[in-house]
């Protein structure tokens, strides 16, 4: 019996789905690392990775089928913006793979939604809100992955020489497709970064002479001591507590910073704002980034913010289905 011949992907046309549905275009090294799936797994190659317990989703259901037009045409486009959207997913992470034993996730990471990935990352919910930086594509980024797993995991552990099995065959793919495995993109841009940020990735905006972005009056740990603070008041004390004035007084600091120019002030409080994960803060959170990404020319992402805090859950697992379609997870 002869194995099933991967069909060709039309990576122009499916570009256009991509943008259609989830308001961002692919990289080349998505569709490529397809093909690298399908000849490991001509079968299923969303099941390509299966010994790492690694699955391919969200965009690449469109390559393999499972999201066809006539499901996502008939969608609530917010449930397809939510589509594999994790409880920490701010709106440049993309998710693309996922363990299928836990929650931890790997995706692209883009600063802005009319540019490509700048690196792929990746985040475990049920820690932390920390975003992880892996590589330049996906290549790279799985073969960080391939090696952190070598490190932690003792020699007697399957998935330790999976890891290594799986490293060699991206470093053989890579080489024959002149694709880079050197992560200079992401050296790049950790030098445009003006701004941590909660999740620790950070945030690149247009700087210029000192216009585009001011840092935020109070630091990282000072914040987050302020945001417990307003969180765990009951709920009719917050808006009149001391604390929440000194948020609401960040807030205008950040409306004043719009007015001159530094929408990066606004993004970075929006993100810490979301990070936090109170629902308490979905509004100002909605107002702050819906501010900022309409302001940095990246709607976009204003449209995925709104719909992933509809849809957010005090659950750090999202519910991966198309409302209005026939495909769930």
């Amino acid at each position: 019996m002869f194995a099933k011949k991967p069909k060709t992907v039309d990576t122009n046309q499916l570009n256009e789905r991509m943008e259609k549905y989830f308001l961002v275009k692919m990289p080349d090294d998505f569709f490529k690392f397809w093909s690298f799936c399908s000849s490991l797994n001509p079968l299923n190659p969303k099941a390509a990775l299966h010994t790492l317990d690694l699955l391919l989703v969200g965009p690449f259901d469109v390559i393999d089928g499972k999201l066809k037009d006539e499901v996502l045409d008939s969608a609530d486009p917010a449930s397809i913006l939510c589509y594999y959207r994790f409880f920490y997913d701010v709106p440049e992470f993309q998710t693309v793979l996922r363990d299928t034993k836990s929650n931890f996730h790997i995706g692209y990471f883009r600063d802005s939604p009319s540019e490509m990935p700048s690196m792929v990352v990746s985040n475990d919910p049920d820690k932390s809100c920390i975003i992880n930086p892996l590589g330049d594509n996906i290549f790279s980024g799985l073969l960080a992955f391939c090696e952190d797993l070598k490190r932690r995991r003792s020699e007697k552990d399957d998935k330790k020489a999976n890891a290594e099995k799986l490293s060699l065959k991206i470093k053989a793919y890579a080489e024959k497709n002149d694709i880079p495995l050197v992560n200079n993109n992401m050296k790049e841009r950790k030098k445009k970064v003006v701004a941590k940020t909660f999740h620790g990735a950070g945030i690149v905006v247009p700087f210029e002479n000192d216009v585009g972005y001011r840092p935020l009056p109070e630091n990282e740990q000072n914040l987050k001591k302020l945001l417990k603070k307003i969180a765990d008041m009951p709920e009719e004390d917050r808006q009149r507590s001391k604390a929440y004035e000194s948020l609401r007084e960040i807030v205008n600091l950040t409306n004043l910073a719009n007015d001159e120019c530094d929408f990066g002030m606004a993004l970075e409080l929006g993100i810490d704002l979301f990070c936090f994960g109170e629902e308490c803060y979905h509004r100002l959170v909605s107002f702050t980034l819906g501010t900022a990404y309409e302001l940095l020319d990246r709607h976009q992402f204003g449209t995925i913010i709104e719909a992933h805090l509809a849809n957010r859950r005090n659950e750090k697992l999202m519910k991966f289905s198309i409302k209005g379609g026939s495909t769930s997870a």
